[in-house]
């Protein structure tokens, strides 16, 4: 207990990771990777070749998905845009997306319908189900590693999971 100056008590609170923190440190470290893999296997804008400000654009839209963890960070769901194409490009001229989406797509094999319907229905994920999303992406998406790749890596782990875990 400490004694403020007028007499009041007032409880110290430790610093606790509750569930709810821990599972947002997760699910930041996921999306970071994700991200960050998408980004490494395209190399370039799908939609103009610029390889300058690379963002990972999800295929099928969060908001689509609902929360479906799986659908959010499934390796298909994901091509590089430029920050131009992804902020602007995007919402000016939807058709030409929805073409460079599709010719995207039929080069992996795949149509938008099979990705939206490949995604689990389950929305309510607990924290020892997200900490196996969370090796299951490091382990799928860190096959192709070189030295730089696996640095970023390391600092995205460091910088959600080290107090957690540590």
């Amino acid at each position: 207990m400490q004694f403020l100056k007028k007499g009041k008590r007032r409880k110290i609170k430790a610093k606790r990771w509750t569930t709810q923190k821990i599972r947002r440190a997760y699910l930041n470290a996921i999306h970071d990777v994700w991200s960050l893999c998408i980004r490494y296997r395209d190399e370039r804008c799908v939609w103009c070749g610029s390889t300058n400000m690379l963002q990972a654009h999800h295929i099928v839209a969060k908001s689509m998905l609902g929360g479906k963890l799986p659908g959010l960070w499934d390796y298909d769901n994901g091509m590089s845009l430029c920050y131009r194409c992804h902020i602007h490009k995007l919402k000016a001229d939807p058709d030409a997306y929805i073409e460079v989406r599709d010719n995207f797509l039929i080069s992996k094999g795949l149509s938008y319908q099979i990705l939206r319907d490949r995604f689990d229905l389950r929305t309510k994920f607990h924290i020892s189900e997200i900490k196996g999303i969370y090796n299951w992406v490091l382990c799928v998406d860190l096959l192709k590693l070189d030295s730089q790749f696996q640095e970023n890596i390391d600092k995205i782990t460091k910088r959600y999971l080290s107090k957690i875990e540590g």
